[in-house]
């Protein structure tokens, strides 16, 4: 039977289903109007029906369980390969990889007329422990790192090797990165770190 109009396929299916009811269940006989529940199952009665007869080769691979999407092949993600520093059992902060977070804004007091001030996190990790050490710098200046790296020195110990991605993977601004790429590569930065027999190796955190 082609019907073209949906709801009236809805409503024989629901007085098929009706006069299938009563004549199975004569005690308990449906009559009057049909009911929301009773045109909800004849619609899904109807769409069952429709997805056998448009979908009858995907209804077969799931009733045999052999779909492919039942069976999909996992994704992979491809991992870059870590540097042996990374993987090298070490004391902690023996290799370190530098980086700086934010910019965050402070204000000095709880005022409503405060100051507001920009600062930075400079963020050291341990690459054996993966432990963290954080310094707080007020801008990206040789002068503040250095500040920033002795107080990491007296803390942790000097290490031997200095990783960093030389502002790469920075969110900021243009001006900052470049003023970071700037800071890294310093000859004061250099300097001061020579003095301590530190070397630096550009790569990643």
């Amino acid at each position: 039977m082609r019907l073209s109009c949906l709801t009236r396929m809805q409503r024989i299916l629901a007085y098929c289903r009706r006069f299938a009811h009563n004549a199975r269940h004569s005690s308990s006989r449906l009559t009057g109007y049909h009911s929301a529940a009773q045109l909800q199952r004849a619609l899904m009665g109807v769409v069952h029906q429709e997805q056998l007869i448009s979908f009858a080769e995907e209804c077969k691979e799931a009733s045999q369980s052999s779909s492919r999407h039942r069976r999909p092949t996992p994704i992979i993600q491809p991992l870059s390969n870590l540097p042996p520093e990374g993987i090298t059992a070490a004391s902690a902060f023996l290799t370190t990889g530098v980086d700086y977070a934010g910019p965050f804004f402070i204000t000095s007091a709880r005022l409503r007329d405060a100051a507001v001030t920009k600062t930075y996190l400079v963020v050291f990790i341990c690459f054996a422990t993966k432990a963290v050490h954080f310094e707080v710098a007020s801008k990206l200046s040789s002068a503040i790192f250095i500040v920033a790296y002795r107080r990491f020195i007296a803390r942790r110990g000097h290490p031997t090797v200095i990783f960093s991605d030389n502002g790469t993977n920075f969110v900021g601004a243009h001006h900052e990165l470049r003023d970071l790429s700037r800071l890294l590569g310093s000859p004061k930065h250099q300097q001061s770190l020579s003095a301590a027999d530190v070397r630096t190796s550009s790569g990643l955190l």
